[in-house]
């Protein structure tokens, strides 16, 4: 499906981490006796650019993810993370 639309490819892309922020994770957000939050737990947000240069994506919809590759040593595996806006 993604190689079918605008910015599209099939397979895998290098991409390289641009940007990292640490947010608080809302569905862990808990309120104390005073109704006040409590950040109990923080998600990384990415920023990822493609190392080709080419900078035209296809747009994503709610609920999709990309799957990450990546090495450590000389073991290659896999993670799936879910797609965010900004």
């Amino acid at each position: 499906e993604g190689g079918d639309q605008a910015g599209g490819w099939e397979g895998f892309r290098k991409f390289t981490i641009v940007d990292r922020v640490e947010e608080a994770d809302a569905n862990s957000m808990t309120t104390d006796s005073d109704d006040e939050l409590d950040e109990t737990e923080t998600k990384s947000v990415f920023t990822l650019e493609p190392v080709d240069g080419n900078k035209t994506l296809p747009a994503h919809k709610f609920g999709q993810y990309v799957c990450i590759r990546y090495q450590m040593g000389d073991v290659t595996t896999h993670r799936n993370y879910t797609l965010q806006s900004i």
